[in-house]
């Protein structure tokens, strides 16, 4: 039988909301799936992007060094300082972004007890959001560092 109005039962302290007494469909039982996978999954597959990116940033950063040099960028050091500070300024925030992706790694800290399901919410979306803001301020480094970084490439090839 299948109702559209929610049902509310109080069995002692637990609270069950029936949204309906009809069996899943296959598209429903997939999306309920696919919504426990997100919750479960997603701080491993901030770490994983993490992680990703350290790895990407520190190979770009050898090669950044490496292009300047197939460049001849040996001349710029007789240059005027604002071509090296602008050459310089690629690796400086490609560090940055590898420390902010590092900061995203953390663990999650503060206190709960494994009793209440609210202290163990607010730590997991408190992680969530942390590792959330340290991943986009890490590619909005990055991303500046690569924009300034072909800027410089292009120039050379001048």
């Amino acid at each position: 039988m299948s109702t559209d109005k929610e049902k509310k039962e109080q069995d002692g302290n637990i609270s069950i909301k029936v949204n309906s007494t009809s069996a899943l469909n296959p598209e429903d039982k997939a999306l309920l799936k696919f919504g426990e996978e997100i919750l479960v999954k997603s701080v491993e597959t901030a770490k994983e992007f993490a992680k990703t990116m350290i790895t990407l940033i520190t190979g770009l950063f050898a090669a950044y060094f490496a292009i300047l040099k197939f460049l001849g960028a040996e001349t710029i050091l007789d240059e005027p300082v604002q071509d090296l500070i602008i050459v310089g300024i690629p690796p400086i925030l490609f560090i940055i972004s590898i420390l902010t992706f590092v900061l995203s790694l953390m663990p999650a800290s503060g206190k709960m007890s494994l009793n209440r399901l609210e202290d163990i919410k607010k730590i997991r979306d408190d992680s969530l959001n942390f590792k959330r803001k340290s991943i986009i301020a890490g590619t909005i480094f990055f991303i500046i560092g690569l924009v300034i970084m072909l800027i410089v490439n292009i120039t050379l090839l001048k």
